[in-house]
């Protein structure tokens, strides 16, 4: 029973990991290409172009660091699941 239970306790712990890692690509994803347009906006004088350029990117980063974790997250759930049926197909 209690290897049961450690084993949830892991799969939370992985799965809070990994929110926790999502959260910060997506927040270094977008400011990033803000904080530039910013930059570039005050050194050049040409606010708020570059700002806005800079949240376009942004946003348009976050999306794709989003998908590319789901895409990976998905992946992974379909290789666990094709070892499980190996292996239950193995006992038989």
């Amino acid at each position: 029973m209690s290897l049961k239970r450690g084993h949830k306790f892991k799969e939370i712990l992985s799965v809070l990991a990994r929110a926790w890692t999502l959260g910060w690509e997506v927040a270094v994803a977008t400011l990033i290409p803000l904080l530039a347009g910013l930059w570039i906006d005050k050194r050049w004088g040409t606010s708020p172009w570059f700002t806005l350029v800079g949240v376009g990117a942004g946003v348009f980063l976050g999306i794709a660091v989003v998908y590319l974790d789901t895409r990976r997250a998905i992946e992974e759930i379909e290789n666990r699941y094709r070892s499980e049926e190996d292996i239950h197909q193995e006992k038989q």
